[in-house]
């Protein structure tokens, strides 16, 4: 019997009003956090405290590789970060960068079609309705990746320890290639300046032509002057409750793992300035551990997942970010993983998390795991609708022991996601949240790293690169990275402004 799902994301935007974005200010709802961003500064100042060429506002992936990369082509640069130890997402990820056609995979006889592979990231986009307004952006970096990243990165001591044909993986993880790239940048003569939040914007108010920066530090005002170009790498809005109730339901709602820095800074400057912000509602996360807000794994078993309702709602092997937006849309915004003894035996626990005990005894005393001896006593103690669960299970369980196909979603038995019967006693269950990791929305910025504005035109001597762009489908770091050097290296070759 097939199970059809009653809540879907598709629906729920269907019916959403408060959260579409028309110059930057969402539509129905307060303008108070807009409101809260301190005007442009639109004149120079008497005096201007420090100076360079180029001034790069955040110290993560992505100002250090615009650092580098202005640095090599000339210029003088100053990079300005609020903590006192610079990093931001970027240290906290797993090193995951999506690669092709670097050196050592095609030592490795791992090239890749650039064509093919984008459109398997274009089934990503439309699955969570994001369509990119420049094309020739993702076009360059999937065409030029491998050398712009990939090699690029061992030249500045960075090691891989694992290579697929679309992925390389630094080894050490996000901690280590932040680390490394810090240090070129130093060794690049840029200058490094923490602990400064910059809060304004210095531009010209005939043209928005961009002169400089505010920052504060300690109760006063320090004037940046950026001869050539400022660079905005400030991260994404994930960690800013107000601005994700404003851009981002879903973020609003979901579990933070992300870092504290990550609260909007950039964006609000440059918006206040008249750029373009533009897919605000899609975050980045995955279905998280209730409490314990831990990632879950879920490989290498059968496990199928319910809501309040008891139906299935989604394909569990979906990409990390459906699944996360998907659970969200559901009553309640949470979700049941279901399984049973065979699955959790074959697993040794660990097929649903690399946190769990082997036999997930301390996580039933915990109550992280629920553990019931019939699928009507999980169903009371989950409080699902019974009828529908077991209906539910009944129909998947007929479908592995036949053809083993979903009707519903179109899910496959595959190594990860396996396709087998949950009917062995006893029987489990883990509650799933949506968390949000980075934002995928943001400043709108072309394919050379220039942000523009609400009117489709560049801001002049602004660019922008990393999270507080509306780009990471492909790859938030490989992103980073990579439009980092082209925002470093149009940004070095500006004229100097008089």
């Amino acid at each position: 019997m097939s199970q059809k799902p009653v809540f879907s994301r598709r629906s729920f935007l269907q019916g959403l009003a408060a959260g579409v974005v028309v110059g930057g200010a969402a539509v129905g709802g307060s303008w108070a956090v807009f409101q809260q961003v301190q005007p442009v500064y639109w004149r120079p100042p008497e005096r201007w405290d420090l100076e360079s060429d180029v001034v790069v506002v955040g110290f993560g992936v992505a100002g250090s590789a615009a650092a580098i990369e202005a640095a090599t082509n000339g210029a003088s640069v100053i990079v300005i970060d609020k903590s006192s130890t610079p990093g931001g997402n970027g240290v906290m990820s797993g090193g995951n960068l999506g690669v092709i056609n670097s050196s050592i995979q095609k030592e490795k006889n791992m090239q890749t079609d650039p064509a093919q592979w984008y459109k398997g990231v274009q089934g990503l986009m439309r699955a969570t309705h994001w369509e990119p307004p420049f094309p020739d952006r993702d076009m360059k970096y999937v065409e030029n990746v491998g050398v712009e990243v990939g090699d690029w990165l061992p030249t500045l001591g960075v090691e891989y320890d694992s290579v697929t044909p679309t992925s390389l993986r630094t080894k050490g993880g996000g901690s280590a290639l932040v680390s490394a790239l810090q240090k070129a940048a130093k060794e690049k003569g840029v200058r490094v300046e923490t602990e400064l939040k910059v809060v304004q914007l210095v531009a010209r108010p005939d043209t928005t032509m961009v002169m400089g920066v505010v920052g504060e530090r300690n109760g006063s005002r320090v004037f940046v002057k950026a001869r050539k170009a400022v660079i905005l790498t400030t991260g994404s809005f994930s960690a800013n409750k107000d601005l994700l109730k404003h851009l981002s339901p879903v973020g609003y709602h979901a579990v933070p793992i992300t870092s504290a820095v990550s609260t909007g800074d950039g964006l609000l400057m440059a918006q206040a300035l008249g750029a373009a912000i533009i897919n605000t509602y899609h975050i980045s996360g995955f279905p998280a551990i209730a409490k314990i807000n831990s990632r879950y794994r879920y490989r290498g078993i059968s496990a199928i997942f319910v809501n309040e309702k008891g139906y299935r709602f989604v394909n569990e092997g979906a990409h990390f970010d459906i699944l996360n937006e998907e659970i969200f849309y559901q009553p309640g915004s949470h979700a049941w993983l279901i399984t049973d003894s065979e699955q959790v035996k074959k697993s040794t626990g660990k097929g649903i998390s690399t946190a769990f005990s082997e036999d997930l005894s301390k996580e039933i005393s915990q109550g992280i795991v629920i553990r019931a001896d019939s699928l009507e006593a999980l169903a009371e103690a989950i409080k699902v609708n019974k009828a529908n669960f077991l209906k539910t299970v009944e129909s998947w369980n007929e479908w592995a022991r036949t053809d083993k196909k979903d009707p519903d979603f179109g899910r496959v038995d595959t190594p990860e996601f396996t396709f087998s019967p949950i009917q062995t006693p006893p029987f489990y269950a883990v509650e799933l949240v949506p968390s949000i990791s980075e934002t995928n929305g943001g400043l709108l910025a072309d394919a050379e790293s220039r942000v523009i504005n609400v009117n489709g035109k560049p801001i002049p001597r602004l660019y922008a690169a990393g999270d507080v762009v509306a780009e990471g489908l492909i790859s938030h770091l490989g992103e980073a990275i990579f439009f980092g050097r082209v925002a470093g290296r149009n940004a070095a070759r500006e004229q100097p402004w008089t």
